[in-house]
């Protein structure tokens, strides 16, 4: 099965050196993972576009016939070759389907199923999560504000969990763990030096949304650029409303 056709990105990432080799490593290198049981974890503060990415990934892995599934947000919003499961319950996605299959988890935060949280049921949907995932073949991608907010002991730690940074502040990486702190604050200075050297785009105001369509994927350590799926509206994704890039 090919891979799904690399993106393009904006004229203006032209100008940065090695952007076009950067892009074009990391996106083989996602798109190869797309089809692996694995997670995605897509991190970044609120207004990041996070979600923008989520629902681009969902979109790719459904050209190499994929078979895509949404847990939270909203059905209305989603085009019909996406399945909305309501609820929590991932389970229902190995019991009803087969074949390669990838679940978006729209906010993992705000359904509860953080390792953050105290209550043993909460715990044990996540741990579910979490087995699914590792033994089903199931793709999941997490948008996520705080990776402390997963499991360390089940979906994080896994060798082939994928690390995704979208735009953020140091300040919020202050609760990170030790182990992933410094390369989140790598790649947020990185991001930083791409938007100040290079961007000139008159149409934006500051610089949360200067980098709405950048990324650096930190497995590889590389930038690269998400444009919006096809199927985008102002319901969808929020955080692009203002900009058109």
């Amino acid at each position: 099965m090919s891979l799904a056709e690399i993106p393009d990105y904006p004229n203006w990432l032209e100008e940065v050196p090695h952007f076009s080799g950067w892009h074009e490593s990391a996106w083989k290198f996602i798109l190869s993972k797309l089809r692996d049981p694995t997670i995605f974890a897509i991190r970044g503060t609120g207004r990041s576009g996070k979600r923008a990415l989520g629902y681009y990934l969902l979109e790719k892995a459904h050209e190499q016939d994929q078979t895509p599934f949404i847990i939270g947000g909203n059905s209305s919003e989603i085009p019909d070759w996406i399945t909305f499961i309501p609820g929590k319950d991932v389970k229902q996605i190995d019991e009803r389907y087969s074949g390669k299959r990838i679940v978006l988890v729209d906010d993992i935060g705000a359904m509860g199923l953080t390792a953050r949280r105290s209550s043993k049921t909460e715990s044990k949907e996540l741990q579910e999560f979490s087995t699914v995932i590792s033994h089903k073949n199931i793709t999941m991608i997490v948008s996520i504000q705080n990776l402390r907010m997963l499991d360390v002991k089940g979906l994080l730690v896994a060798q082939s969990s994928q690390l995704i940074h979208k735009f953020s502040d140091m300040f919020s990486m202050k609760w990170e763990r030790e182990n992933i702190k410094e390369e989140l604050q790598h790649s947020q200075k990185f991001l930083e030096w791409i938007l100040k050297e290079y961007h000139e785009l008159p149409q934006f105001n500051d610089s949360e949304h200067q980098a709405k369509g950048l990324a650096y994927h930190i497995n590889t350590g590389k930038p690269f650029y998400n444009p919006l799926p096809s199927f985008y509206s102002d319901d969808i994704s929020k955080s692009f409303n203002e900009v058109n890039v």
